[in-house]
């Protein structure tokens, strides 16, 4: 159920709720008029639920402690951009032993000790959100290891999101050796225009600061996005939009991307082709032009910024198509440096078949 109805307060979702003890799929993310007594609630007359979207809402640590006693069925939470804090986590690790997905991205008041201990409670987590937090090296340690999970088994995470957080490549590299299962990461740490005046708008109407790292270049190496390419070779979706490399990094990397093209032996022939980077209209963001086939060329500067492109190109399938789970997209990378180059295999992308390296 999605309350699509402008606006929704904790008496109209309660009147809701009070009838549908059967529900398992609850959206309320973007209404501020939702606050902890929709929460008691939804624990009192939903022990079915799996599903549920609290993004942007005035809920605090109290009812999501009262929520998860109550309805622990829960598989999927998101609870980004709200006020909650580390009390938040201690609940969800003491009681949502099922939980697969978490976002809690924009919520400044989470520590990375608080997130390392719930990843030891929530041993079936396999997305966490944690962008625009204070979340470090430390939990892609942990993540990398498992031992820290008491476990003779690898991470079983397949997706994150740690997007303007405080990761370096020390992390990324403890990251790769332990998450055989990765498909998709997200690192960015230079949003585009419209990207970074919704995060802005999102930031202030929850009243969260802006990213930790905002002001601070991330400490990326091609090294390290090497070494992910190399070790989860599930890995479909990497953005690392805003970091930086060499002509010399870039070429490489390219290379590598080829390289993890033939690998597979169920992907198709590719074709590199490269596109150039221009400047959208009326904006500062670079786009990119569609590629022209069966040509290569890495004409621009290394010190090129990534484009965020939309519509029926292969980076735009790869990144649908990641985000809903499927198998089927290759491997998207967005970086700054050398101009955008596409790998788009005959026929349209296919396994391993569209690669975008910008």
């Amino acid at each position: 159920m999605v309350l699509a109805v402008s606006p929704v307060s904790d008496d109209g979702v309660m009147a809701v709720v009070s009838q549908c003890e059967h529900l398992r799929v609850l959206r309320l993310g973007g209404h501020i008029g939702v606050t902890d007594r929709t929460l008691v609630a939804i624990g009192k007359h939903l022990p079915k639920l799996q599903d549920l979207s609290l993004w942007r809402t005035e809920i605090t640590d109290r009812g999501v402690g009262a929520m998860v006693e109550r309805c622990n069925n829960i598989r999927k939470l998101d609870l980004s951009s709200t006020s909650i804090s580390d009390a938040s986590l201690l609940h969800i690790g003491k009681h949502l032993h099922h939980l697969e997905s978490l976002d809690i991205g924009f919520c400044s008041k989470i520590t990375e000790a608080a997130v390392i201990r719930l990843l030891v409670e929530c041993k079936g987590l396999t997305h966490l959100g944690v962008q625009h937090t204070s979340i470090g090296d430390d939990t892609l340690t942990m993540l990398g290891d498992p031992a820290a999970y008491n476990s003779t088994e690898a991470s079983p995470i397949v997706s994150l999101d740690l997007d303007h957080t405080a990761i370096t490549s020390k992390g990324l590299m403890k990251l790769s050796t332990g998450c055989p299962a990765l498909a998709r990461l997200s690192i960015n740490t230079a949003p585009s225009s419209s990207q970074s005046a919704l995060s802005s708008s999102i930031a202030a109407a929850s009243g969260q600061p802006g990213s930790p790292r905002n002001k601070t270049a991330v400490k990326i190496s091609a090294a390290a996005v090497e070494q992910l390419l190399q070790r989860c070779p599930k890995l479909q979706y990497l953005s690392c939009h805003g970091v930086r490399f060499t002509s010399d990094e870039f070429k490489r990397l390219k290379d590598r991307i080829r390289s993890f093209l033939a690998d597979d032996p169920s992907a198709p022939a590719a074709s590199m082709s490269a596109g150039t980077a221009t400047t959208g209209t009326g904006s500062n963001d670079p786009t990119v032009t569609s590629p022209s086939a069966a040509t290569t060329s890495s004409s621009a500067p290394a010190s090129a910024p990534a484009s965020v492109s939309s519509g029926s190109t292969p980076r735009a399938a790869a990144a649908a198509a990641a985000k809903k789970g499927g198998t089927g997209t290759g491997v998207k990378m967005d970086a700054m440096g050398g101009g955008p180059v596409t790998a788009e295999p005959a026929g349209g992308a296919s396994a391993k078949g569209c690669c975008v390296l910008q």
